[in-house]
């Protein structure tokens, strides 16, 4: 199975889900390719590996730190291409993914079986905003901007 199919699906990328730790994230990856903080909590951090991004949350009441953070989100983004995948998620990608063409990747997401939904669309200074749904319990949400498919959010 494609490991991007499978995140539309599951909102799991390959070993990545929600709830793994920030230590957990690291044995299964290594170090990120950059972090940062958010300013307007602490108690959030984000992780890039290529084209995916994480944000990890500690509670409130307690230090971030490798054990307390755990991964709350995963976004991939598709602003560049080719796609660049952890490697023990690259290992599981079936399909090329060569394209950003809204049309060619909900060809894909549909032909595997998936139902994906127009959620929202709008028009803002001359753009075309859409956001699409994959049905289901899990069905993450794709969002797209003049066609091109910008980010795929579990």
């Amino acid at each position: 199975m494609d490991a991007i199919v499978e995140f539309c699906r599951t909102k799991t990328l390959g070993p990545l889900h929600r709830g793994l730790s920030a230590n957990e994230v690291e044995r299964l990856l290594g170090r990120p390719d950059s972090t940062s903080s958010t300013f307007e909590d602490s108690n959030r951090q984000r992780y890039r590996y290529g084209s995916v991004s994480l944000t990890l949350t500690a509670p409130s009441s307690q230090e971030p730190n490798g054990e307390t953070l755990k991964v709350t989100a995963i976004k991939l983004g598709l602003h560049h291409l080719p796609i660049r995948l952890p490697d023990p998620i690259a290992a599981m990608t079936t399909y090329p993914w060569d394209s950003t063409r809204a049309d060619d990747i909900l060809a894909v997401l549909r032909d595997a079986g998936l139902d994906v939904q127009l959620e929202e669309e709008s028009t803002v200074n001359n753009r075309l905003h859409q956001a699409y749904r994959v049905t289901g319990r899990h069905g993450s949400r794709i969002v797209a901007l003049d066609g091109r498919v910008s980010a795929i959010h579990g």
